[in-house]
């Protein structure tokens, strides 16, 4: 007996309407918490690899994982809506041609670590160029999604990591979204960082040498529209729920000093 073909409307609001009937979450059944890959979203600098290679300009906004550029330097028009935070410590190889595998000499992202401890102390140690560089790199690290005023696609979420020459704005956006207050029934009150988005950009600002570098520049905060409210708070919990084993496998890859080690590490008070 032959095998039975599948037949394949060509009438395109039927097959819309097959593809609207179809159980995708039977597809993904199998798949685990901890096979979600979370790309880390980064701006590019002058020395980036995807800079070097031509897939990219400095400045730009790149989804690591895929190389795709997700907005332009200096684009206006887009925002940023936060998810989840935590802390990262990691001592970095000093080696920068060592292996990948031994690029990250130790990691956590427990604040009460001797690593966290060893950032707090601001123990330093001076590069090629006599520069004092951290040897614990603190990271801001949040789940993101960035959306415009015409498009929000929730389930595209990333991993932004602010330290060193970006680790104060990183530590001001968290500070702004703390005080940050909304009216609601006659009260002020501290909204979920979901229930805002912030206006983003890429900036180009100079080192004490005049040396450019680009860094992430913050707008101001508005709130996401009433009725993506629910799928945000959703989003959010589902998010903290996993909360260890997101921090346990999800880590930042590379140093400021790869993609632009002449710039002056940031100070990390504000």
């Amino acid at each position: 007996m032959a095998d039975q073909q599948l037949s394949v409307p060509t009438n395109e609001t039927t097959s819309l309407s097959l593809l609207k009937q179809y159980n995708v979450e039977d597809d993904f059944a199998s798949m685990r918490s901890r096979d979600v890959v979370l790309p880390t979203a980064r701006i590019m600098q002058m020395l980036s690899p995807e800079v070097v290679q031509g897939k990219a300009a400095h400045g730009d906004m790149v989804d690591k994982s895929t190389a795709n550029i997700l907005f332009k330097a200096k684009t206006e028009k887009h925002a940023i809506v936060p998810f989840m935070m935590w802390l990262e410590w990691i001592e970095w190889n000093k080696v920068k041609t060592c292996p990948k595998n031994e690029r990250i000499i130790e990691r956590t992202t427990d604040p009460s670590s001797k690593l966290a401890k060893r950032s707090e102390a601001w123990e330093t140690w001076k590069n090629n160029e006599g520069k004092e560089i951290p040897v614990v790199t603190e990271y801001y690290n949040f789940i993101v999604a960035f959306v415009t005023e015409d498009y929000a696609n929730y389930d595209d979420l990333y991993l932004l990591g602010f330290a060193r020459s970006s680790h104060k704005i990183g530590k001001m956006w968290l500070n702004r979204m703390r005080k940050n207050k909304i009216k609601l029934d006659g009260e002020y009150i501290t909204p979920p960082m979901c229930a805002m988005r912030w206006a983003f950009k890429t900036a180009m600002v100079s080192n004490e040498a005049g040396q450019p570098y680009w860094i992430p520049s913050f707008g101001d905060g508005f709130q996401n529209p009433s009725g993506d409210l629910q799928r945000l708070i959703s989003i959010s919990n589902s998010l903290k729920e996993q909360r260890k084993e997101i921090m346990e496998r999800n880590t930042n890859k590379e140093t400021d000093e790869e993609v632009h080690p002449t710039t002056v590490a940031a100070n990390t008070e504000m």
